[in-house]
């Protein structure tokens, strides 16, 4: 499809701050729905404002409503290794709440955070690209090459007990708990840094 088109997509990043200590950023790729340049360039830019606030302990990265977490690209995604390098070089941890369709983009942002819980209606795909070997090695890192190239030559979704089974998941709930479960997570990692920075207060 023609570069015009793929400009007036819609496709944006939101941030919000309203839970205190934590960065939540949404991903709505817009109709029709894929990946654009300014989408990941907008996330780049909340990422690294957000990485450099001290109130700020986590992040959490999950799509709109009504939107995949990762919609595919259909072709290059556009800036991966700028933003897989960032995510890697952000030493706050990030929580990746996966509903939907997780390919392409969203695999990657995926394999790039700390943690990923997916909801029962999520489905992980890795899809052939000009691209595929980088998310590929990542998703090899993650699962095991075995079970990487079993993924990438079965050509077919996975769905989030699935992944959970293979490691790709750390953890799969129902879309109802999701949230519950979001919450967990991102109190224990707060308590978890709140208790190191004592540590390292006590020790000086």
């Amino acid at each position: 499809m023609p570069n015009f088109f793929r400009r007036r997509t819609g496709a944006h990043v939101t941030a919000t701050f309203e839970s205190p200590g934590i960065a939540e950023l949404c991903l709505d790729y817009g109709r029709p729905a894929w990946p654009t340049e300014g989408m990941v360039n907008e996330l780049m830019m909340h990422l690294h404002t957000a990485s450099q606030r001290d109130d700020i302990d986590c992040f959490v990265l999950r799509s709109a409503p009504g939107s995949d977490f990762g919609a595919s690209s259909n072709g290059e995604i556009p800036s991966l290794s700028a933003i897989t390098k960032q995510m890697e070089q952000i030493s706050k941890p990030c929580v990746a709440v996966v509903t939907g369709c997780c390919a392409d983009l969203g695999l990657a942002l995926a394999l790039s955070s700390d943690v990923v819980l997916a909801g029962r209606s999520s489905r992980f795909k890795l899809n052939l690209g000009p691209q595929t070997d980088q998310v590929a090695a990542a998703l090899a890192i993650r699962v095991g090459r075995i079970r990487a190239n079993a993924m990438l030559i079965a050509d077919t979704y996975l769905d989030g007990i699935g992944a959970a089974e293979i490691g790709l998941a750390h953890q799969c709930v129902s879309d109802r708990q999701l949230e519950r479960h979001v919450q967990i997570q991102v109190t224990g990692i707060r308590q978890g840094m709140a208790d190191c920075r004592k540590a390292i207060d006590a020790a000086d």
